[in-house]
């Protein structure tokens, strides 16, 4: 109430100044014409100057805002990794086959010289892949483990405002809360028919992807940030690696 006070008073006091200087202007230089000319003048301008503060400044300061509640999340996406992402993608590679390894290498190994748009268009070309995953008994009930033991998790992370504001990591979480439904409607593997089987797949396929790429984005977050940790992690994968490889 007080600062609402001192807003409409500091208005008054301005708009007082205002009125003075043009009456001192006036009054001094005998010419209300060309005073009221740029007056007029100031006014039409100041559609325009609203229109660009609000449409071209303002959008620009709200997708700054929008990238800097992005990056402060990331701590956050990265526990996913640790709790789930990783052992998910580690167990669903072993399904998969046919991959762009050149594609895939990123996730191993990082380069210095990569930045976050080419990171970021390196998220796009695994996004568009189309992968499947082909079953088996612990594959499919591997999966199915983790994500039911860390359903909490999931939910914490999906309540976050400001980790949905990142679009890629809320279709991977979606995607697993789809899997999650799926393994409560169809049960354990022993259970699946045929054509069970090959709907699971697809959607093991987009899940996979979709971990795929926001791995990319958090190792070479972690890689920037953490490097010891990173290096943990990046032997982490190798030997899931070599394990498939055997």
């Amino acid at each position: 109430m007080k600062n609402n006070r001192m807003l409409r008073i500091t208005v008054i006091v301005l708009l007082c100044l205002s009125a003075f200087i043009y009456f001192l202007q006036i009054a001094i230089f005998h010419d209300p014409s060309t005073t009221f000319f740029y007056i007029f003048q100031d006014m039409a301008f100041l559609p325009f100057s609203v229109a660009v503060a609000t449409l071209i400044v303002g959008t620009v300061l709200n997708e700054k805002e929008k990238n800097e509640r992005i990056a402060s999340t990331r701590m956050l996406r990265s526990s996913f990794f640790t709790s789930a992402g990783a052992e998910m993608l580690a167990m669903m590679w072993k399904g998969t086959d046919n991959l762009d390894l050149k594609i895939l290498a990123p996730t191993a190994e990082l380069s210095c010289a990569q930045t976050e748009k080419e990171i970021h268009r390196q998220q796009k070309e695994m996004l568009a892949m189309d992968v499947k995953v082909h079953l088996n008994e612990e594959i499919y009930s591997g999966v199915k483990k983790i994500l039911e033991s860390k359903r909490s998790d999931l939910l914490v992370l999906s309540s976050n405002p400001s980790l949905m504001e990142s679009e890629c990591f809320t279709d991977m979480l979606w995607g697993c809360f789809h899997l999650i439904d799926e393994f409560r409607l169809r049960g354990e593997w022993k259970a699946l028919g045929p054509e069970d089987k090959e709907h699971m797949e697809a959607d093991f396929g987009k899940v996979f992807v979709l971990v795929l790429a926001n791995s990319l984005e958090n190792t070479f977050y972690l890689r920037k940030t953490y490097p010891n940790f990173y290096g943990s992690a990046k032997a982490k994968i190798r030997r899931s690696q070599d394990e498939k490889d055997v």
